[in-house]
């Protein structure tokens, strides 16, 4: 599986969402699909300078498992696929 947050990254420039309110668009959509899957995520701009960079904040429990990781990562990477774009 290719790396979330690398697919969220080719899809914020692929539709022009890495800026202002287009940006804003493209995290909440994340946040809604994300939720969708029983998983509650942050996404966030402006990272990099203030302006630029998309960040999906996680905040899986203190106590966690490779499994319940690699479940995080499976759900994130679906809402960010999800087709809904």
């Amino acid at each position: 599986m290719e790396n979330p947050a690398r697919r969220l990254c080719l899809i914020s420039k692929q539709w022009g969402l890495h800026s202002g309110s287009n940006a804003s668009l493209l995290h909440a959509r994340v946040k809604r699909e994300a939720m969708a899957r029983g998983l509650v995520v942050y996404p966030m701009g402006g990272t990099v300078d203030g302006a630029r960079g998309d960040r999906v904040l996680l905040a899986p429990p203190y106590i966690v498992d490779a499994l319940l990781l690699d479940t995080v990562v499976e759900r994130l990477g679906e809402a960010i696929d999800a087709e809904n774009w």
